[in-house]
Parts: C-alpha cells; structure tokens; sequence
C-alpha cells in the first residue's frame, strides 16, 4: 500500500477543537535543533501528515518513532490502536516528546509506521551550540 507522508519537526504543537474539527498549529518547525550540550534532554514535537489512504479499516496500530544516526531508537509512541474515520482525504498525528535523551548530535531520523510498517522517515539534526566568543 502507498501513502504520500510529510513529517513535520517543530518546538511544539498546538490542538484547538473547532467545531467538530481540529485545528492543528506548528510552531517554529525546523530540520535542525540546536542542543546547548551534549548529551542532553531535549523537547520537540513531530505531526504527521498522511493521504492516499485506501483503506482506513485496515489501520489498527500507528507509531511514531524517533532514531538516532545508528537507527538506535530513542523515543516512541508505543504502538497505537487507532480507530480511523472511514472516509478521509488527509490524517494528522501529532506527538510532544518531552526531555527526551540525546546521547549524540547529528543525523536523526522521525518514522511513522502503520501496523508495525514502516510508510515514512524524515531526517533531521540535532547540532550543539557553538559557544560565544568573549572579546
């Protein structure tokens, strides 16, 4: 099965009920977090944004994952039961992961998975603070 999915990192999102709907905000997205050291605890959030999906009643489980360089996981949802509305053009998950353990800068990676498969990764880095220089 083919799905079209965007990964968005960002500092933070925002859920406000609309209606019947939801509105999402992303706040400050990025493809690079500054860490003022390393090893650090760092907060940041990751939606993701799904379409061309065939059939919702064939997804019962979502997970969003985060991975460093070594595709060492170091932060996850769980695998998710979801119960998906059976006509959708586009579906949004959003996860805050808060404090998570960073052992390393460089490259990381955000996964979304549906029922335990892999449907998109996005890379992203995570640098440490150049330190000002005093005159």
């Amino acid at each position: 099965m083919s799905y079209r999915v965007q990964l968005i990192i960002s500092e933070d999102v925002e859920s406000q009920q609309f209606g019947t709907n939801v509105i999402n905000k992303v706040i400050n997205p990025a493809l690079s977090i500054n860490a003022p050291l390393i090893p650090t605890a760092l907060s940041f959030s990751v939606t993701a944004v799904v379409s061309e999906i065939e059939d919702t009643e064939k997804i019962k489980i979502v997970e969003i994952e985060v991975l460093n360089k070594n595709e060492k996981q170091i932060f996850s949802t769980g695998e998710v039961s979801v119960s998906l509305p059976p006509q959708v053009n586009d579906i949004n998950f959003n996860i805050n992961a808060r404090n998570v353990l960073v052992e390393e800068a460089g490259e990381h990676y955000a996964v979304v998975k549906f029922n335990g498969t892999e449907i998109g990764r996005q890379i992203f880095d995570i640098k440490v603070n150049k330190p000002v220089e005093k005159n």
